[in-house]
């Protein structure tokens, strides 16, 4: 089993995504039952922030130029175009491998990037990728604070990172998962 796990950066709550990250985990389980988690793929795609910025406001700017420019790789996009079909792609070929797809605390930013994705590949709106978990409602089912403040590994640096904020997200979804199953 894989799970497919992504983040959005975006102009605001409700605003253009214009970065998303993500990593594949394969899930295998042992002879005991005891859950063996591999990660076995991960990607970022980022268009350029500086050209959207006259798109929101003031106090949204001031605070995305503190916590999440900073620590975003090089734009690796021309257009926003770009950024969606490629992650689209993306998705779909792991998702066609049968993977979960998780996001933590989904709405709005990153189902709001997903419908951006559909509309632009043309797709059904019966045909999207669904269900999307959602790692939130994970962590409030085995009785952890869903919007708690949980530490990072290594390679879930920078916060804010969507990448690296991916990899905390199915880490904290594993954990959930594991906990669930002992209670």
């Amino acid at each position: 089993m894989y799970v497919f796990s992504f983040d959005v950066e975006s102009m605001g709550l409700h605003g253009i995504g214009f970065a998303v990250g993500w990593a594949v985990f394969e899930v295998t389980h042992s002879a005991v039952g005891e859950h063996n988690v591999k990660e076995v793929d991960s990607g970022y795609l980022g268009f350029d922030h500086k050209l959207l910025e006259y798109r929101t406001n003031e106090e949204t700017l001031k605070w995305l130029n503190e916590h999440v420019f900073p620590v975003l790789p090089e734009p690796n996009c021309l257009t926003l175009t770009d950024v969606r079909r490629k992650f689209w792609d993306e998705l779909q070929k792991w998702e066609a491998e049968g993977a979960i797809i998780i996001a933590d605390c989904g709405w709005p930013v990153e189902t709001n990037f997903m419908s951006q994705c559909m509309t632009l590949s043309g797709v059904p709106p019966f045909d999207g990728p669904y269900p999307l978990h959602d790692v939130a409602t994970m962590l409030l089912a085995a009785g952890m604070d869903p919007l708690g403040e949980y530490g990072r590994l290594e390679n879930e640096l920078p916060k804010h990172n969507p990448t690296a904020d991916a990899r905390q997200s199915a880490r904290m979804w594993f954990e959930a998962s594991n906990s669930k199953e002992r209670g």
